[in-house]
């Protein structure tokens, strides 16, 4: 599902296009790889080498603090694992107020993974010194807003209310909970000791 498209926006398509069917046919050695190997990373490895007729820069805002959870960076614990998927539909149903309130008043279809999708936006999307083209960043969050039923601007306070939940340290706090609650103390302290190294004494 598209948005209207402005112009630029076509321009971008229209780039975005012939570099998957480049993909599609792989005529070079590089182009194939990304072909054989695209699906380990949800399809994103095509575009690789995308050039885009717009400009650019690199951003260099610092990246979201992130805390260690049972040995494991806190953004680890995404939509793509039980623990986030858990933490995101408790975050839609009542453990945090401003965004319980928000999918109240702007009904939308799987509101935890629309939540997922914000949560990516504002943490788990990030690089360090990432390249940015503004006017592809624009186009892509009016898609995300146009695929679930959200006016721009509402997805846009969606994002707002999910980085506030993240920088108050209340996703972070929810993860750890969910986790003590599904796994334990005790098989979590278990878990933690098996995956570190093991010395062994040398003769």
């Amino acid at each position: 599902m598209m948005p209207p498209l402005s112009n630029e926006d076509a321009a971008i398509e229209e780039a975005i296009a012939r570099q998957k069917e480049s993909i599609r046919g792989a005529t070079t050695l590089v182009h194939a790889w990304q072909k054989r190997n695209n699906w380990r990373t949800e399809g994103l490895l095509q575009f690789v080498g995308l050039s885009l007729p717009s400009e650019s820069y690199v951003k260099t805002d610092p990246l979201p603090a992130f805390r260690m959870i049972f040995d494991l960076p806190s953004y680890c614990y995404d939509v793509h694992t039980r623990i986030g998927l858990t933490v995101l539909r408790r975050l839609v149903h009542g453990t945090h107020g401003a965004i319980r309130e928000f999918f109240k008043q702007n009904r939308t279809q799987m509101a935890h993974k629309v939540l997922g999708e914000a949560l990516f936006t504002v943490e788990g999307g990030r690089e360090k010194c990432e390249l940015v083209y503004p006017s592809l960043s624009s186009l892509e969050q009016r898609i995300f807003a146009h695929r679930f039923g959200l006016p721009f601007d509402r997805w846009l306070d969606l994002c707002d209310l999910t980085r506030d939940a993240l920088e108050n340290g209340v996703i972070d706090r929810l993860r750890e909970e969910v986790l003590l609650q599904q796994y334990g103390q005790g098989k979590l302290q278990l878990i933690a000791r098996e995956q570190q190294p093991v010395n062994k004494a040398t003769n």
